[in-house]
């Protein structure tokens, strides 16, 4: 089975976390860009879930990555930004905020709190992490940015 195939395969974390913890061994060494989606997905379906040392293998291994790379037809960063949008969690929200410019950044954490779908935990990270690229952005978001993030988040 492919490692694409295998990371597609990863739907409860807990219950697989030997094949989770398995396929992320086995992406050490491998300079694939194209799996970069799926192991965003694989975030995605598991985003409630908390093992920071799998999820922190995998991490390491997109942050290998330039966030500029074409990966099908878009950049690393992009990626990241749409996974952020579409199911923050954890370790997306840091990733976003190491690899992706503050203001693209901005937009998809702007986005996800605009969806009726997201989870009390990915409010929270989204949130949380607006706050600091708020403080911490370098260069600093434009002020019509930081306006917008202190609307939605009532600061």
């Amino acid at each position: 089975m492919s490692l694409i195939d295998r990371l597609n395969a990863i739907t409860a974390f807990e219950d697989q976390i030997d094949e989770a913890q398995a396929v992320s061994e086995a992406l050490e060494g491998v300079s694939e860009p194209t799996l970069l989606p799926a192991i965003l997905a694989m975030y995605e379906r598991n985003a409630e879930e908390d093992d920071f040392g799998v999820f922190h293998a995998f991490s390491n291994w997109i942050e290998e990555l330039e966030p500029e790379s074409d990966v099908a037809g878009s950049t690393v960063a992009a990626h990241i930004a749409a996974s952020v949008h579409r199911r923050p969690m954890w370790k997306t929200c840091e990733l976003l905020s190491m690899m992706v410019p503050a203001d693209q950044a901005a937009e998809a954490l702007l986005g996800a709190l605009s969806r009726d779908d997201l989870t009390e935990s990915g409010r929270e990270c989204a949130a949380s992490t607006l706050g600091e690229l708020v403080e911490e952005a370098d260069p600093p978001l434009s002020e019509a940015m930081v306006g917008r993030i202190q609307v939605v988040l009532g600061a």
